[in-house]
C-alpha cells in the first residue's frame, strides 16, 4: 500500500523527487532483512526507476543530494563511493561536454546554494 503511494506520488509534479529518493533508499536498505525478497524486489526496482541511470540522473543523485547510503558498504562500513563516482561523472562530462555544458546551471546554482562537494 505504501509503494503503491509512494509510485502515484513520485508521477505528480509537485513531488520533490530527491525526499521521495532519499526515503526510498532508506527504507530499501534499512528494511532488507525484515522483507520478503519479493516485497524488497519490488522497493529496489522502485528505487532504481526513481534514481534513475542517465547523466543527469545521477549527476542529481551525487551532487544535489547527500546520502548516508552512499558512503557505506553492504556491511555498514564508511567507503568514500560518492567521491568515486562524482570524479566518473566529471570524467564523462570531460568526454561529452554537450551533456556537461546543458547541467552546468544548476550544478553552479547548486554549488552557490550548498556550498561546494
Amino acid at each position: 500500500m505504501v509503494l503503491e503511494d509512494l509510485e502515484i506520488l513520485s508521477k505528480k509534479e509537485y513531488a520533490e523527487k530527491e525526499t521521495l529518493i532519499a526515503t526510498v533508499v532508506r527504507f530499501v536498505h534499512n528494511f532488507k532483512e525484515e522483507i520478503s525478497p519479493d516485497v524488497y524486489n519490488r522497493w529496489d526496482k522502485f528505487q532504481k526507476t526513481l534514481t534513475g541511470s542517465n547523466y543527469h540522473d545521477l549527476l542529481v543523485k551525487y551532487i544535489a543530494m547527500d546520502l548516508i547510503i552512499d558512503k557505506l558498504d553492504e556491511a555498514g562500513n564508511i567507503v568514500d563511493k560518492v567521491e568515486k563516482k562524482i570524479q566518473e561523472l566529471a570524467d564523462y562530462g570531460l568526454s561529452n561536454q554537450a551533456e556537461l555544458k546543458a547541467e552546468l546551471w544548476w550544478i553552479r546554482l547548486f554549488r552557490v546554494e550548498n556550498g561546494s562537494k
